[in-house]
Formats: C-alpha cells, structure tokens, sequence
C-alpha cells in the first residue's frame, strides 16, 4: 500500500466514523434533544505562524442548535492535508517540519472544522 492509498483509507475510515458516530449520537440522544445539531465546529487558532520544528496546540469546539457549545479536541478526529508540512502528533497537537503551509482537518459526527498552518 502506498502513501496516496494509506491517506485514502484514513480520509474514509475518518468519514466512516463521522456517519456512523452520527448515526449513534442520534439513536442515544436524550429525551428531548432530538432537535439540537451542530451548527459548525470552530478550531482555534484559526491560522498559525509556527517555525520548523515547533508543536503547536488548537483547540476544536462543537457549537449546537440550542446555543450551547463543547470542547470537542479529544473526541474528533484530526488529520493534516500535508503531512511533509506538518503532522498531528495527538488531537489538538501538531509539529512542523518543513516549510510550506498546510490544513488541519477537525472531522466530529460528520461536521468539520479547519485550521491553517503556514511553517517558516
């Protein structure tokens, strides 16, 4: 399996999960919630300067129909669109490692959200 085929399977594996955990959080959503949905899912900071070598933290929150929000870093899934630019160490968690720029892909239930890497 090459590189292009192995972001594939993780790109639809990560949609996989999204639906299906949708699908989930749907079925076992308490009574009288059935009509709140996430609106968006924001990943702060929005856009980052960082050097070679650095790790940086971003934060995603889910924001919801009813107006509430939640810290949704750790329950996500988190993928860079160019990975020789910079990777995702842990959720939330990303090293640059040469210079370019990237995205941050967020995926929860189905919703994502994106940050921007530039790497100098």
């Amino acid at each position: 399996m090459n590189r292009g085929d192995k972001i594939a399977l993780v790109l639809a594996s990560a949609f996989a999960v999204g639906v299906v955990g949708a699908s989930v959080y749907n079925a076992i959503k308490p009574k009288g919630l059935e009509g709140i949905t996430i609106t968006r899912i924001t990943v702060l900071p929005y856009q980052s300067a960082v050097q070679v070598g650095d790790v940086i933290g971003l934060v995603a929150t889910a924001y919801y129909s009813d107006g509430s929000s939640k810290n949704i870093t750790w329950n996500s899934f988190w993928i860079s669109s160019n990975q020789a630019v910079a990777v995702v160490q842990s959720p939330g968690e990303i090293q640059a490692l040469t210079h370019g720029t990237t995205s941050v892909e967020v995926n929860y239930l189905g919703i994502t959200g994106v940050a921007l890497i530039s790497v100098t």
